[in-house]
């Protein structure tokens, strides 16, 4: 019998953690209207998935009112505990370590739900010369914050 894949952590992805302790001081960080205020947002997403959020939500859009096949579709769920339900059973951890679905879950659903459907190639890590990069990008993101 093998042992199941382990799953991929969105966690892990650069600059995820740095803005889930932002939004843990900062409750309001978490609402899907800090996007317009908070550059950093935009900034992950684009680092690991290559698009901002407002295009991952509009290739996502496109794909529902298409109507292609989804293996999952965030807007299809009520609440982020079956969001994060729902993308466990497809790989994704998208909790913290306490096993609470991240505060900043909702800047990042669409995107990873491309991710799964297949529309979208995760960018972290994708090419190892990255790796220096996204620490790098992490690192200013961090230095920003502190100001």
């Amino acid at each position: 019998m093998t042992a199941p894949a382990p799953l991929k952590r969105l966690r892990d992805l650069p600059g995820v953690m740095t803005l889930e302790r932002r939004a843990q001081l900062d409750p309001t960080i978490a609402a899907e209207s800090a996007r317009s205020r908070v550059d950093e947002i935009d900034e992950v997403s684009l680092l690991n998935f290559g698009i901002d959020a407002d295009e991952a939500m509009d290739r996502l859009w496109d794909m529902v009112s298409s109507d292609q096949p989804l293996v999952f579709n965030p807007y299809t769920v009520t609440s982020e505990h079956d969001t994060a339900a729902r993308f466990r059973a497809l790989g994704w951890d998208v909790t913290d370590e306490h096993g609470r679905p991240l505060l900043v879950l909702k800047h990042f659903d669409a995107q990873l739900a491309l991710v799964v459907n297949g529309a979208l190639e995760l960018q972290a890590h994708k090419d190892p010369a990255t790796w220096g990069a996204s620490l790098e990008a992490e690192a200013a993101m961090f230095k920003r914050q502190k100001r």
